[in-house]
């Protein structure tokens, strides 16, 4: 009979056996994802917008931007690598007052003329309604951008425009870091572990969870405490700031009536809320009007959408008396979880 001792050693060598067995398996398998993803990176091109619009950026957090006078698929940019108007200047004309819109490519308006996008529609329909001053919008947006990508544009590039307001055009999809940005994120940041990454993604549709909620779940604390922090360093430079806060669409909820995410809208609009940060929760806008007119997928919208989503920012224009500051200094500390 072995001795207690002898025993013991055996079960740790075993364990230590397996533990490197399994280490090895692992960073076998890390090299071989190593390998292939550097095999797809020398084929990507971001479904032919790579080089002509999207190029990496040099600001390490924003991964990739625009290239000045870039175009792909309707998408074309002026000198500063936005879809916008072209100027030399930075400045807003005499007596304009600048309001600048950043998001991701809802807000670009990919599949939309620039003409018809919610950014330019507002512009018109928020001077035809005679504010104190003249309005002009400006579209800072770059498709594929997270919510901490826009809250680093805003501070990087939009200030730069000297705008009197900011509006962030928030989306559900916002709060992923990872998949929905057409590869990008993937291409421009190497995952730190392929594994986890894949057990991750098993692990989602194994259980079921609905893409927007998982992200939504894993990501709120910094995303939201972000966009309080963004709202005071606005505030204290004197530019308002506000987030519109767009709903995805489901089929399953033509009309809205029923909107399986509801309960998001709530707990952004509550954090927002609790910080100081003014929000135009667009879902009350859209209830009760057939989604499938106003949407092309579930996130970007249609002509109809993007004419909807303006109406609704010029008619807040004018009940705020031309898009206020944020609403006052956060009433609960930014490092609060939501």
């Amino acid at each position: 009979m072995s001795a207690p001792g002898t025993q013991t050693r055996r079960l740790l060598l075993g364990l230590a056996a397996s533990l490197a067995s399994s280490l090895l398996v692992v960073a076998g398998y890390e090299g071989i994802e190593n390998l292939l993803w550097r095999r797809w990176r020398e084929r990507f091109d971001n479904d032919g917008w790579f080089g002509k619009l999207t190029v990496p950026s040099p600001n390490p957090a924003l991964l990739w931007e625009y290239r000045p006078y870039g175009e792909k698929d309707g998408v074309a940019t002026n000198r500063h690598g936005f879809r916008d108007r072209d100027s030399a200047s930075r400045e807003p004309a005499r007596g304009v007052r600048r309001i600048a819109f950043a998001g991701d490519s809802v807000t670009l308006g990919i599949g939309i003329e620039e003409g018809d996008t919610f950014v330019r529609l507002f512009e018109a329909e928020a001077n035809a309604l005679h504010p104190p001053q003249p309005v002009e919008a400006m579209n800072f947006s770059i498709d594929g951008y997270d919510s901490l990508q826009v809250q680093e544009l805003i501070r990087a590039r939009v200030l730069g425009f000297s705008p009197a307001e900011v509006v962030y055009v928030m989306c559900l999809n916002d709060f992923d870091f990872e998949e929905s940005a057409g590869q990008k994120h993937l291409y421009f940041r190497k995952p730190r572990s392929f594994l986890w990454m894949r057990l991750l993604r098993l692990t989602r549709r194994l259980f079921r969870v609905e893409y927007h909620r998982y992200h939504f779940a894993r990501n709120r604390g910094v995303v939201l405490r972000g966009v309080a922090a963004l709202n005071e360093e606005l505030r204290q430079r004197d530019v308002g700031f506000r987030v519109a806060l767009v709903p995805a669409f489901f089929r399953e909820a033509p009309d809205f009536q029923s909107y399986p995410l509801a309960d998001l809208h709530a707990g952004i609009g509550g954090f927002l809320a609790g910080h100081g940060v003014a929000l135009l929760d667009l879902l009350p806008v859209f209830r009760g009007r057939a989604g499938a007119e106003l949407y092309r997928d579930p996130w970007h919208l249609s002509p109809a959408g993007h004419r909807l989503v303006a109406g609704a920012l010029a008619r807040e224009l004018e009940a705020a008396g031309g898009l206020p500051a944020s609403a006052g200094p956060p009433s609960a500390p930014v490092g609060s979880s939501p």
